[in-house]
């Protein structure tokens, strides 16, 4: 006894991370996939594109089932997962070097009612727009817009990417300005349109 509060050693720190690794893997990938999923699909599909973003996000999951054994506990399972996620949708990007994406959109559904045919096409053009201009940033670029569109802060974004948190900073602030180019043909209209 020391007189120290317990679980305050480090020690005990350990023992409780340890623990917690061991009831992770305990739950089971089911668990997992189901707590996860759709935050990957979602950064997943922000850098690779909808068309792609199932295939990616399985892909994902295998290397989490494989590399599960292997995962210390060092960063949280989370964090663990959103950086293979990016890994795997930014070598994916590697392979196919700028395919058009897809924005999900282009389908025909079954007519329901709701907002004006005219506002709906409105939207999934400024939609399409905003996708196309993400994909034309760098992928590096890319996968910090990604990142940060799903609430990470800068500093998981660092550590998820495995850089520094100045330079997770420095590639969102680039991106912002390139978006800001791409976008201006849009954001003129919308003011335009808003003007009327």
């Amino acid at each position: 006894m020391n007189g120290r509060p317990a679980g305050s050693k480090k020690e005990s720190a350990t023992e409780v991370e340890a623990h917690d690794v061991e009831q992770i893997r305990a739950e089971g990938m089911e668990a997992i996939v189901r707590r996860h999923a759709p935050r990957v699909y979602r950064v997943v599909a922000a850098i690779v594109g909808e068309g792609e973003a199932e295939d990616a996000t399985q892909e994902v999951f295998l290397r989490v089932q494989r590399g599960l054994s292997n995962w210390r506990g060092e960063a949280s399972l989370g964090t663990w997962i959103q950086r293979i996620a990016t890994n795997v949708a930014l070598k994916r990007l590697r392979t196919r070097r700028r395919r058009p994406l897809r924005t999900g959109l282009e389908g025909g559904g079954v007519a329901s009612p709701g907002p004006e045919p005219a506002a709906v096409a409105h939207r999934r053009e400024r939609v399409a727009a905003v996708r196309h201009a993400l994909a034309r940033l760098p992928e590096h670029q890319r996968a910090v817009v990604a990142l940060r569109m799903e609430g990470h802060s800068f500093a998981q974004v660092a550590q998820i990417l495995g850089i520094r948190q100045p330079t997770a900073e420095s590639r969102m602030a680039r991106a912002k300005v390139r978006l800001r180019e791409l976008l201006r043909d849009l954001v003129d209209a919308e003011g335009a349109l808003g003007g009327d």
